[in-house]
């Protein structure tokens, strides 16, 4: 019995982190259709408080990332899953073929609530001047 119990516990954790697994893969997809609908606003349910991308962190990053998204000007045509990693958070690293630039690989790094801590969708690096 306790061997079934402890069984039943391992695959449920199995499957507890492949769920999660899928939801930020999902996320991913879902930046990449923002990108080519030039809409971003309903994706940042997923950011979490401390997000950081484009060498901003917090509420900045967090008031960045819609304007980042919708202000690219180029299409994603094909997405493809480079590699993962899970540690104590899941990176995802994936390529994305855009019509204009070409193939780039892109990092997205989840916590274990499947909010998106990081985001180094293409090199790029935001300047924030104080009081504006």
């Amino acid at each position: 019995m306790a061997m079934a119990i402890i069984l039943f516990t391992c695959a449920f954790a199995s499957l507890s982190f492949a769920q999660n697994k899928q939801v930020c893969e999902d996320i991913v997809a879902q930046i990449y259709n923002g990108i080519n609908q030039r809409k971003a606003n309903h994706l940042t349910q997923y950011l979490s408080k401390d997000f950081s991308m484009a060498g901003q962190k917090g509420e900045i990053a967090l008031e960045i990332f819609p304007v980042y998204i919708t202000s690219l000007k180029d299409n994603v045509a094909d997405i493809k899953k480079f590699s993962e990693k899970q540690t104590d958070v899941l990176t995802l690293v994936y390529e994305a073929k855009f019509a204009e630039m070409g193939l780039k690989k892109s990092t997205f790094v989840f916590d274990k609530n499947n909010k998106l801590i990081k985001m180094d969708l293409l090199p790029t690096k935001v300047q924030h001047q104080k009081g504006q």
